[in-house]
């Protein structure tokens, strides 16, 4: 009779054929690639707190590269249109987050702002929420042109990922002088002034508050004029009205100042 072989040592012992072994150990092995001409199994000893590193012996590997899943941006953070005094939001969105935690920064300065739900700055007029587990909300609150520029939205992995939006702060004319009034010798130069600021910065237009045109000299007359003073050459009796400059940016409202012109 034909003699049995000796048993193997995986048929001795049945639980080298559970993942977990008999006590739920985990037995997932990795591959030592630090000396090519030897492939041997690592097996896992301990994790660091962070969880994103393992050390075996004499080496230590990133884990985060054997994850099914880590944190990153569902969408881009949009950018992001505020004037002078208003609210901002910026909106970052992070899937699988896990232990690690979200930063929101600005980039113009370098700066933390805040991190997680704790506001890191001492500038008042930030805050932030989280909503929907998902989603990190900055709030920059009466903003000013100093807000202007990127912020990062940052994760604490090794390397950190971030992601950025830029938010543009806008403001709307203002008028900050010019003359109201303005006597003339006929014959002589009149020169309207009107001076605007805002962000972009205002297009100043002339008109006639009747809409007739303005006579720019004796042989040029014009339905309006671009330019934040105008000449009114060889004043005639003709050239006394009230003109209105107008300034405007694309962010409403535009505004006007009444300029009366007399003619001696």
């Amino acid at each position: 009779m034909q003699a049995k072989p000796p048993p193997s040592k995986a048929d001795a012992d049945p639980a080298a054929h559970s993942q977990g072994g008999s006590h739920g150990r985990n037995t997932q092995k990795f591959i030592d690639h630090s000396n090519p001409g030897e492939r041997r199994p690592i097996r896992r000893r301990h994790v660091l707190k962070d969880r994103r590193y393992r050390r075996d012996d004499e080496i230590t590997l990133d884990t985060s590269m054997f994850l099914k899943e880590s944190p990153y941006f569902e969408i881009p953070v949009q950018n992001v249109t505020a004037r002078v005094g208003r609210t901002a939001k910026l909106t970052c969105v992070v899937e699988n987050l896990g232990h690690f935690k979200v930063a929101w920064g600005y980039k113009v300065t370098g700066a933390v702002l805040t991190v997680a739900t704790q506001v890191i700055t001492k500038n008042t007029r930030i805050s932030v929420q989280r909503e929907q587990q998902s989603t990190w909300v900055l709030t920059i609150s009466n903003v000013t042109m100093k807000d202007q520029g990127d912020y990062w939205c940052q994760v604490n992995t090794s390397p950190p990922r971030s992601i950025s939006g830029y938010l543009s702060v806008v403001e709307p004319p203002v008028m900050e002088g010019g003359n109201e009034e303005v006597t003339i010798t006929s014959g002589e130069v009149a020169n309207l002034t009107c001076r605007a600021r805002g962000t972009p910065t205002p297009t100043i237009r002339w008109i006639r508050e009747d809409y007739d045109r303005i006579r720019i000299n004796a042989t040029y007359f014009a339905s309006d004029y671009i330019g934040s003073s105008l000449l009114l050459r060889t004043v005639n009796h003709r050239s006394a009205a009230g003109y209105l400059c107008i300034a405007s940016n694309g962010h409403p409202p535009s505004i006007s100042r009444r300029v009366i012109v007399h003619v001696k």
